[in-house]
């Protein structure tokens, strides 16, 4: 009997570290916890599916024909932005131009700067009938936590539009902000 409680108990414990894991994959996973404090204040309202920057990457390498969108100005995507996407803006951003060249089942990656912009567009995409997450913590928290970004001739740059001093901030990767 005591062998059966031990793998009963042994069997439990690994469940719930699976389990456990499973969880943390999902989290925010945002390195620097004051910024991840800002960013759920900025977010709390949106109803739109979060992904972190780990799960993108992911989608990324698995090729699964995503539609990565950056939501930022034009003058802040010509600094920089994450390699493939597309800038829509956000002042600019017309539903009806989108409808006619995105077809509803493409999966969609909405970005900004932290998460805010993006998430009021894939908020406004979601409730149009499209599969959209927002970037959890935006191209801020894809170059802290070390990844690509690149400049309009498709080359890797280390510069990035930090929005504003306040804004930027929260860059904490050694990259070069520009206003």
């Amino acid at each position: 009997m005591s062998r059966f409680v031990s793998l009963t108990i042994l069997l439990f414990f690994a469940l719930r570290s699976q389990a456990m894991a499973e969880q943390l994959r999902h989290e925010s996973r945002i390195l620097n916890p004051l910024f991840e404090a800002q960013i759920k204040r900025l977010t709390k309202k949106f109803q739109s599916k979060k992904i972190t920057v780990l799960e993108l990457k992911e989608m990324i390498s698995q090729k699964q024909g995503i539609l990565i969108i950056d939501t930022r100005e034009e003058s802040e995507f010509n600094v920089s932005h994450i390699y493939g996407a597309t800038n829509v803006g956000y002042q600019k951003f017309d539903i009806n131009s989108f409808f006619k060249s995105v077809p509803k089942g493409k999966k969609i990656v909405t970005y900004c700067s932290v998460g805010y912009r993006s998430g009021v567009i894939a908020d406004q995409l979601m409730r149009n009938g499209y599969d959209v997450y927002n970037l959890w913590g935006g191209i801020f928290e894809w170059v802290n936590q070390g990844n690509d970004i690149y400049s309009n001739e498709s080359r890797k740059t280390k510069q990035i539009h930090a929005y504003d001093k306040n804004w930027g901030k929260w860059i904490t990767n050694q990259v070069e902000k520009v206003y």
